[in-house]
């Protein structure tokens, strides 16, 4: 009975082996012919994916949006120092070439007058206009915006490393910021007519000191010659001449200090200054109609080879140079004190209020790259005072060099009318200077009267003071 029930287990076992194995059989091929179906398709959809993956990116890169319009606008300035040259049409030509490389900024320049830069700076400001870079003349003439928080500090927006290759940049310096980027070399040499010399009888060398400086303005003036020329009638020049000589027996600390009544203008190191120019007064070495003729009009009688000699920019060397090819001479003023090259750059400052600071600064960086600085001097004879300006353009003109290695050796004295407060400077300097070059008022007189609007600045602007106060201490 056992034997035949373990028979007949035994073939079901069997039978059950035999499905067993049946239904794997067919699992097997079932899953080997699925997976054989979908291999293939899987690489299909993976080529397609990878074929196609660059066309969506190409799709992407159609379909971005353009870049936003902006729109700048450029106050320039500075012209009437280039009277011959297209120097204003410079900066227009350079704004349509700067849309060209960046379609979407469209540039505006606007002329500045320099007799209208104080009245426009603060209607801009206070009515927060369509300005994002305006023209500026260095130390307090554009300290005094500075601390009404117009401008913005450049060093904001434009790397130091950049700034650092302006020579002058320490005109600009306030509480630790930078705020203008010069254009144009501005410095104050002293032009000579070398034929009119000649025919006078007088030596080169002769210009150099102050007492050989008014022995050979005798000898001009006995030949028939103006031996000055420079014209006093717009009141400019009370101020050139302070910048002219200031700074042979003044540095910017001992004017500050005049400036806020810690010593008195009657000061022999600021006297003597205004004495030396009634010298000049009182012998009639100067323009005959000095105290009429304005002094951008007198420079220009230099030009046509009325005078032997002008106190002028260097901006007028590319234009005295057409007029007087190698009979123009070049050299710092007459020596009493410490006679030195003087040296100032007028340039751009970016407005605070603008909402394109980041364009601005583009466009002022590439205005002073290599290239374009070329292009400017070429065209216009301006010399950028920035380290990459090519000086090689300069060689065979010993004018230029000249003004080019005081500019480069960084050997030059300050500008000292950019260190005293705008109200003397317009209220003594200019409105004294008419009554001053005609013999109506003395050198002491002056010193005093520059005494009495200091005071009146200090009591009637205390903010202003604060901040002068605070701006010394960069010359400590």
């Amino acid at each position: 009975m056992k034997s035949k029930l373990r028979e007949g287990d035994l073939k079901m076992k069997k039978s059950l082996l035999w499905v067993l194995v049946l239904v794997v059989s067919i699992s097997l091929v079932l899953t080997f012919s699925i997976s054989g179906c979908k291999a293939p398709a899987e690489e299909v959809v993976s080529e397609e994916a990878v074929e196609e993956a660059p066309a969506e990116e190409e799709v992407v890169e159609e379909e971005a949006a353009p870049a936003e319009p902006v729109n700048l606008t450029m106050w320039v300035g500075g012209m009437w120092e280039f009277p011959d040259a297209p120097y204003f049409e410079w900066f227009e030509d350079m704004a349509v070439e700067y849309n060209k490389l960046n379609p979407n900024i469209t540039i505006e320049m606007v002329p500045l007058s320099d007799e209208t830069y104080f009245t426009e700076t603060i209607a801009a400001a206070e009515a927060k206009s369509d300005v994002d870079i305006s023209y500026c003349w260095p130390g307090v003439f554009t300290m005094q915006y500075i601390w009404k928080g117009y401008f913005e500090p450049l060093n904001n927006w434009i790397p130091m490393e950049e700034l650092n290759n302006v020579y002058g940049l320490d005109q600009r310096l306030f509480g630790g910021n930078y705020y203008g980027y010069p254009f144009y070399v501005a410095g104050k040499p002293m032009f000579y007519n070398k034929a009119i010399l000649r025919e006078s009888g007088v030596e080169e060398e002769e210009l150099q000191n102050w007492d050989t400086f008014i022995a050979a303005c005798e000898k001009i003036k006995e030949a028939g010659y103006v031996p000055v020329a420079t014209g006093g009638g717009d009141g400019w020049y009370g101020g050139y001449h302070l910048g002219d000589f200031g700074s042979q027996t003044l540095n910017e600390s001992e004017l500050m200090e005049m400036s806020i009544g810690e010593k008195s203008f009657t000061s022999e190191s600021f006297l003597i200054i205004w004495e030396k120019l009634y010298e000049l007064v009182e012998k009639e070495y100067l323009s005959p109609d000095v105290a009429s003729l304005g002094l951008f009009p007198a420079w220009e009688t230099f030009g046509r080879g009325e005078a032997a000699v002008v106190f002028a920019a260097d901006a007028m060397a590319s234009s005295y140079l057409d007029a007087l090819g190698e009979d123009l001479g070049v050299a710092v003023m007459p020596a009493y004190g410490d006679a030195s090259y003087v040296f100032e750059a007028q340039g751009a400052v970016m407005t605070s209020w603008s909402d394109n600071k980041k364009e601005a600064a583009d466009f002022l960086m590439w205005l002073h790259t290599p290239d374009i600085m070329a292009d400017c001097f070429n065209k216009t004879g301006t010399i950028f005072p920035h380290k990459k300006f090519d000086s090689s353009l300069l060689e065979g003109q010993p004018v230029l060099e000249f003004v080019w290695d005081n500019v480069s050796s960084e050997k030059y004295a300050p500008w000292m009318e950019n260190y005293w407060p705008v109200m003397v400077d317009e209220q003594a300097a200019f409105a004294l200077t008419p009554g001053f070059l005609q013999g109506n008022v003395t050198p002491m007189e002056f010193c005093e009267t520059c005494d009495e609007i200091a005071t009146k600045w200090a009591e009637s602007n205390p903010e202003e003071l604060a901040k002068f106060k605070e701006w010394m201490k960069d010359y400590e």
